[in-house]
């Protein structure tokens, strides 16, 4: 039973990422009214990276299944990354420099919805970046190599993060 259930998992990541290749499922940042095609995908690529999550992500994270499964479904991934994290959304909008860890149920999204307009923007994490536990990065966001996201932190949409600094909801006052 339980090689079966990760023969599923695995095979699940696979079809996944072969379908968001022949059908060129990745997303595009850009504004989309409701129920247009842009939208339609933006729905589509979610529901599918949502049931890999709720059936299979948890036995991967920290793992490096985890990043190839980023991979497979368009994130821009480097290496000796560590994720800890099934609650990413919008992944093919997702870049993630090399020796960067995000935290246990942080919380990343390439979107948001405002005045009946779904809005798709890349979230940038640089290299050697620290993303706390619990932290929310939404749409938008660039943070700089090296800094650090301490855990609870909620970094709004369009927010840019300095190199080399600590984020704390605001950014910190440096000593």
């Amino acid at each position: 039973l339980a090689a079966s259930y990760f023969i599923y998992g695995f095979s699940l990541i696979i079809i996944l990422g072969l379908l968001r290749i022949i059908f060129r499922l990745n997303l595009k940042e850009g504004e989309y009214t409701i129920a247009s095609i842009g939208m339609m995908r933006w729905m589509f690529i979610n529901a599918a990276y949502y049931l890999l999550s709720i059936t299979f992500m948890d036995f991967i994270l920290l793992t490096p299944f985890a990043v190839i499964a980023f991979r497979m479904l368009g994130a821009k991934v480097g290496n000796n990354v560590q994720i800890n994290s099934k609650n990413c959304a919008d992944l093919s909008l997702l870049e993630i420099g090399d020796n960067s860890v995000i935290g246990g149920h942080a919380t990343v999204i390439c979107h948001s919805f405002e005045r009946s307009r779904l809005i798709l923007r890349k979230v940038k994490i640089g290299k050697n970046v620290v993303i706390g536990l619990n932290s929310v990065i939404l749409a938008g966001a660039d943070i700089g190599d090296g800094s650090f996201i301490t855990a609870g932190s909620v970094l709004g949409k369009n927010k840019i993060v300095e190199p080399h600094s600590v984020y704390a909801g605001v950014p910190a006052e440096s000593n």
